[in-house]
């Protein structure tokens, strides 16, 4: 698409290899976190859970294909965009309404010793 808008492989080959860098990094963050994570909840060896996280990537990734991946995606946002409102609503639930959890906030910020700008 880019070469029939743009007519220009330099173009094509510098937009490929920037996706091509930034996927990777992505990837490696990834994979880094899901290690930390099996590390720290599940007490296995950072280099095992890499191992793990991989492979379990790798054979989903290879039996599902992108479609499956995109459809990964698409649930995972959905089930953060659930949590994140029962979380809100839990917590000014917690506090006891909106104006109640803006009084505390606005009390805690007139202690002594908290630094705010003016």
């Amino acid at each position: 698409m880019l070469f029939a808008r743009y007519q220009s492989r330099l173009l094509v080959w510098l937009a490929s290899l920037s996706l091509l860098v930034a996927f990777v990094g992505a990837m490696t963050v990834q994979f880094i976190g899901g290690a930390r994570l099996l590390e720290t909840a599940a007490g296995i060896p950072y280099e095992t859970g890499l191992l793990i996280f991989g492979i379990s990537i790798a054979l989903y990734t290879a039996f599902g294909g992108f479609r499956a991946s995109v459809l990964n995606d698409t649930m995972q946002g959905l089930v953060m965009l659930i949590g994140t409102v029962v979380l809100l609503i839990g917590v000014v639930h917690a506090a006891g309404g909106l104006s109640n959890a803006s009084t505390d906030l606005a009390n805690h910020r007139s202690a002594t010793g908290y630094a705010t700008r003016r």
